[in-house]
């Protein structure tokens, strides 16, 4: 099992907000709040996969007990099935209601939404989802989402040890012109100092989109993989324009291992995947010891489920059918993304989540609102 202690290293490194106390930071407001839960992550994730387990099925009661309530279409799922929200107590009886296809929650419209959201998970943002084969979905994600997605990404992040003064670099499909900024953007200069950072076009070309990394120089960078398939064809071919990176993040595409060997031994960095989409945010990232993708199960229960609907065992594909947790807004339950992966077994790394062993196929491409600076 791996050392506890030095995964709590980011935790003293926070910004202290309280004047005169640099050390141990202090964190103080509607920021404390972030910090506190940041915390709480570090710890949940030791839990042993039966406590983990537990503690999802008391969530889930929850959160199907408010969905029966206030949302319409929800209701109508109950029913259709001849269930009763009470009779869902486990992560077994879930398995009793129908999947949610993409295809049914764009026809449920504002069916869909909960009438009331409690206080505490306003205020609530509309998300709409892209895909590859299909028309986009609108979701309604609340403060609560928010708060676990930034420390997921903060975790990912102490996973990874990620240096926040190094320069980071993030290409995405929603900019125009690259953009330059002081900082990492949220949420990590919400509670850290952190280096500059730059974002780039997606549409770039490998040799601009070279250009453009040469002359940031950054330590750290976030990249689409069919981005990073070209960046590699085009640094083979010319080895003055080779990148000289620390560690390099995926997301929003299947991540082939062939190109992960290859990326890792051509730029010389660390390799970590992570697994979202837009309705649900974080469902997976890789583990800093292994390859196993962890589930962030403290927001999401992941199924995959073979051709006959049944549980995977481990080593098997099949398509991949989520639960969000904590979406007070919208009854995300059973939700079939349409993607597939690899169910995953035990890690060695001591981490009692949930794994994934391989994402195989991606309906959901992952994308960023313009303007959005938040990290990835």
């Amino acid at each position: 099992m791996a050392n506890h202690d030095s995964h709590l290293t980011p935790l003293l490194r926070m910004r202290s907000r309280l004047a005169g106390i640099v050390w141990p930071p202090l964190v103080r407001g509607d920021l404390s709040e972030l910090a506190n839960t940041f915390e709480l992550l570090d710890k949940t994730q030791w839990l042993s996969a039966p406590e983990i387990a537990e503690q999802q099925a008391v969530q889930l009661q929850a959160v199907v007990a408010h969905a029966a309530r206030h949302s319409l279409h929800f209701q109508q799922r109950l029913a259709a099935a001849d269930l009763q929200a009470s009779q869902i107590v486990s992560l077994d009886d879930l398995r009793r209601l129908p999947v949610l296809t993409r295809s049914e929650l764009n026809a449920a419209g504002a069916s869909l939404f909960c009438r009331e959201v409690p206080g505490m998970h306003q205020p609530v943002g509309t998300v709409q989802a892209s895909g590859r084969t299909d028309q986009p979905r609108i979701v309604q994600r609340t403060y609560i989402n928010h708060l676990y997605w930034m420390a997921t990404t903060l975790r990912s992040h102490a996973w990874h040890h990620a240096d926040f003064l190094g320069r980071f670099s993030a290409v995405r499909a929603a900019v125009a012109a690259p953009i330059t900024f002081a900082d990492w953007g949220t949420p990590i200069n919400l509670l850290f100092d952190s280096g500059p950072s730059q974002v780039l076009p997606a549409n770039f070309g490998a040799t601009q989109l070279l250009a453009e990394l040469q002359a940031f120089a950054p330590s750290i960078l976030s990249v689409y993989p069919s981005v990073l398939a070209a960046l590699c064809a085009r640094c083979e071919h010319s080895d003055h324009s080779r990148l000289k990176l620390v560690s390099i993040r995926t997301l929003g595409e299947v991540l082939p291992p062939a190109l992960r060997e290859r990326a890792g031994i051509l730029f010389g960095a660390r390799l970590s995947d992570s697994y979202s989409t837009e309705e649900v945010g974080s469902i997976a990232t890789q583990c800093p010891v292994g390859e196993l993708y962890h589930v962030s199960a403290e927001t999401v229960a992941v199924e995959i489920l073979d051709a006959e609907g049944k549980p995977c065992s481990r080593g098997d594909i099949g398509r991949v059918v989520v639960t969000d947790l904590q979406n007070f807004a919208t009854p995300l339950i059973r939700y079939a993304l349409g993607d597939y992966a690899e169910a995953g077994g035990p890690c060695p790394c001591g981490r009692g989540l949930p794994t994934l062993k391989r994402i195989h196929d991606r309906v959901s491409v992952l994308r960023v609102a313009p303007g959005c600076r938040d990290t990835l």
